[in-house]
């Protein structure tokens, strides 16, 4: 199921990072003591789709402060995976994730402080967060701080900062996040920055168009229509276009003369 795979997310790698005792036999229950262990356990139920007995175990070792653990507890109440959403108990558990260091808790928190989603709304608060998070190396956040600067959050206390807005993007794009290389690629093209450097552009979107993304592929398409290579460009259209692009289809069928 695909909330499996989402959930899971790096937790291999980090297994592998922070263990130090050996491992529990798979389909051996952890020592009480072992909290690292218990977390394991239970993030592999969740993989078999045993949502309660995985609960049990996740719960046990968040109640003892372990933030991965808190982390994906979290995850479970706020997205409703195999029990009933809860988002205050979301963010009681993403928040004791986020004072523990857990850097994509801490991201999380600040969305939900930053909307007031069942959570009083604290701007600067949720910031902070952010900030933190950012620091760490966070892509989503350091994604989300840019657009901080890009632009402006009065509520929050931060003025427009287009250089800043960049830098952290660029920190962002350079470990692979699609999403700020997309946003870089559009500042560039956008007269409004004070760029319209068509080739920077071209060289933010390609990357995330190779692995398939769609709007990239698009503005790839309108990238190479305004340097006069048809032939690019209706190649990206076209890939676009089969990934269903809204833009993309529209100016396929225009192309096309399909009105």
């Amino acid at each position: 199921m695909g909330w499996i795979k989402n959930l899971m997310g790096s937790f291999s790698t980090k297994v592998q990072n922070t263990r130090q005792t050996a491992a529990a036999p798979k389909n051996d229950e952890p020592a009480p003591d072992d909290v690292v262990g218990t977390y394991e356990y239970g993030m592999r139920l969740l993989e078999q789709e045993n949502v309660e007995k995985a609960l049990l175990f996740l719960r046990r070792a968040a109640e003892r402060g372990y933030p991965d653990a808190q982390y994906h507890l979290a995850v479970i109440y706020n997205d409703g995976t195999g029990v009933m959403s809860d988002i205050e108990q979301a963010n009681m558990w993403f928040r004791k994730a986020a004072d523990s260091g857990n850097t994509d808790a801490q991201y999380k928190l600040s969305l939900a402080l930053e909307s007031g989603n069942h959570v009083k709304r604290d701007p600067k608060g949720a910031l902070q967060y952010l900030k933190k998070a950012a620091a760490a190396g966070n892509l989503e956040a350091l994604s989300h701080y840019a657009d901080k600067f890009l632009y402006g959050d009065e509520e929050a206390g931060i003025h427009n900062d287009l250089g800043q807005a960049i830098g952290l993007l660029e920190v962002a794009a350079k470990k692979g996040f699609e999403a700020a290389q997309i946003k870089l690629g559009k500042i560039y093209w956008d007269e409004r920055y004070g760029y319209h450097d068509v080739t920077a552009a071209i060289n933010k979107w390609m990357m995330p168009a190779i692995r398939g993304n769609r709007d990239a592929e698009y503005y790839l398409a309108l990238a190479y229509r305004e340097l006069g290579k048809e032939g690019e460009s209706n190649k990206w259209l076209r890939a676009a276009a089969d990934k269903f692009q809204p833009d993309a289809l529209k100016d396929l069928k225009a192309m096309n003369g399909e009105g």
